[in-house]
C-alpha cells in the first residue's frame, strides 16, 4: 500500500502543481499566490486532523470503517478531477519518455532560465536545512536530551503543526502582496528564529524554560516558512511555460523528496556528535548566508 501511494504521489505532485498555474495564469502572480497558499492550507489541514484524531478514531471503530472511508475519499477525488478540463500543452513531437522530459528540463533551466534553475537548487537546499533540524533536532532535543515523554513530545509537535496551519491563514489573507522581492528578507527572519532555538538548549532556567523558547521560536519560523513556500512556488509556475511546467515541477519535486532523507541523515549524524546548539546556531547562520548570497538573485529574477 505505501508502494501504491508513493507512486500516486509521484504523479499526482508534478500534475496538480502543473495545473493551478495553467488555470489561474491569466489572472497574475496575485490570484496564483493566493490559490497556492489556499491549497497549502488544505495539505495542512489535511495533514494535521488524522495526527490528533487518528489515534482516538481507531480505538473507537477499528481499522475496517477507516479504511472504508479511506477508499471512499480516494473514489471522490478521482470522481471530482473528471469534472476538470485542461487544455493539453502543444507538442511538435511524438510523446517523449521520461528521460527526454528530464533532459527537457534541465536544457530549459540551464539555457533558457538559468534563475528558474537557481531557485529550484535554492529551495532543494532550504530543504535540505530546514527538514533536517525540524524532523530530526526538535525529536532528538526534546525526548533524548532533555528526556521529556511522548506526551509532552505529542503536544510540542502539535503546536508546531497548527503554528504552519495559522501561518497558512496568515500567508493566504496577504498572499497577494508577496513578491519574489521579499524572499531574503523572509529567509534572514528564518534563520533570526532558528538561532534562538540553539540559545534556549544553552538556558540555565531547566528543561521547560528551553522547551518552551525551543517550541515558540519554532511556531514563529513555521509561519516564515510558510511565506517562503508561498512566494517560490508560483514564482517558477508563473514563469514556466504550459509545455514545460510538468516536467520543472517533477524535477523539483524530485530533487526535494531527495533532500529530505539527505537531510535527515546528515542532522541525524550532527545531532549524534555535537551539541546541539552549535547545530541549531550554525543551521540559522546558513539560513542567513543563503538569504544574503541569493539577493542578487531575487532582485534581478526576471532578467
Amino acid at each position: 500500500m505505501q508502494v501504491a501511494l508513493s507512486l500516486l504521489g509521484i504523479f499526482e505532485t508534478p500534475t496538480v502543481e502543473s495545473a493551478l498555474p495553467q488555470m489561474l495564469r491569466q489572472y497574475g502572480d496575485a490570484t496564483l499566490n493566493t490559490s497556492a497558499a489556499i491549497v497549502s492550507q488544505v495539505q495542512q489541514v489535511s495533514a494535521l486532523i488524522p495526527s490528533f484524531l487518528g489515534g482516538a478514531v481507531y480505538s473507537l471503530f477499528g481499522i475496517r470503517p477507516m479504511m472504508a472511508v479511506s477508499v471512499a475519499a480516494f473514489a471522490g477525488a478521482a470522481a471530482i478531477e473528471c469534472f476538470i478540463r485542461l487544455g493539453m500543452p502543444e507538442r511538435d513531437e511524438e510523446m517523449p519518455t521520461p528521460l527526454d522530459d528530464l533532459k527537457a528540463a534541465l536544457r530549459f533551466l540551464t539555457r533558457e532560465k538559468p534563475n528558474l534553475l537557481k531557485m529550484v537548487l535554492l529551495a532543494s537546499a532550504l530543504n535540505f536545512v530546514v527538514l533536517g533540524y525540524g524532523a530530526v533536532g526538535y525529536a532528538f532535543v526534546i525526548r533524548t536530551q532533555w528526556g521529556f515523554d511522548a506526551t509532552v513530545y505529542g503536544i510540542a509537535d502539535g503546536l508546531i503543526s497548527v503554528a504552519a496551519l495559522m501561518g497558512m491563514f496568515i500567508v493566504t489573507m496577504m498572499a497577494g502582496r508577496l513578491k519574489i522581492g521579499h524572499m531574503t528578507k523572509i529567509l534572514t527572519l528564518l534563520g533570526l528564529t532558528v538561532i534562538p532555538q540553539g540559545v534556549a538548549c544553552m538556558l540555565s532556567g531547566g528543561n521547560w524554560t528551553r522547551l518552551m523558547a525551543l517550541v515558540a521560536f519554532a511556531c514563529i519560523g513555521d509561519v516564515i516558512c510558510s511565506c517562503a513556500n508561498i512566494i517560490a512556488v508560483p514564482a517558477i509556475q508563473m514563469r514556466t511555460p504550459d509545455a514545460m511546467l510538468g516536467k520543472v515541477m517533477a524535477l523539483l519535486s524530485a530533487l526535494a523528496m531527495c533532500m529530505q532523507p539527505l537531510g535527515q541523515m546528515a542532522y541525524g549524524w550532527a545531532f549524534d556528535h555535537l551539541p546541539a546548539a552549535a547545530i541549531f546556531i550554525a543551521s540559522g547562520a546558513v539560513l542567513i548566508a543563503m538569504a544574503l548570497l541569493s539577493a542578487s538573485l531575487f532582485a534581478h529574477f526576471d532578467d
